[in-house]
């Protein structure tokens, strides 16, 4: 039941994470689900075969059940990585308008001809 309600709340976070970043929650919420659990079996299969192969018995359920929730907190962890890693929308959309306003430009700076700008060391030669 508990791991039930950290899921849930775990959940509910990453989707303010996305939603502030102007993304649609709804399918990292449903992956953060998904690689829990995936994590969860997965973690207990491989944590139970390497126990068994180190001990020659019968592995022990504690350490089994630990190697879940270590297999479990690693899907949720990618999935926080992925929406800590994705680019905010609407700041990308704001810092790249019209290409006169491009960062690093005035807003009154025209694109002058290469043969006009006399810091260009690119220009034809001036006869």
């Amino acid at each position: 039941m508990l791991e039930v309600l950290l899921v849930w709340s775990l959940a509910k976070h990453i989707g303010s994470v996305i939603e502030k970043k102007g993304h649609k929650a709804g399918w990292y919420q449903f992956l953060l689900v998904i690689l829990w659990i995936g994590g969860e079996i997965g973690g207990a299969f491989f944590g139970a075969v390497i126990i068994a192969a180190a001990t020659q018995a019968e592995p022990e359920f504690g350490w089994v059940y630990l190697c879940a929730i270590l297999g479990a907190a690693t899907g949720a962890g990618i999935v926080f990585a992925l929406a800590y890693s994705l680019p905010d929308i609407k700041v990308h959309e704001s810092s790249y308008g019209t290409p006169d306003t491009f960062p690093g430009f005035a807003s009154d700076q025209s694109f002058a001809s290469p043969e006009a700008d006399d810091r260009n060391p690119y220009r034809p030669p001036q006869s």
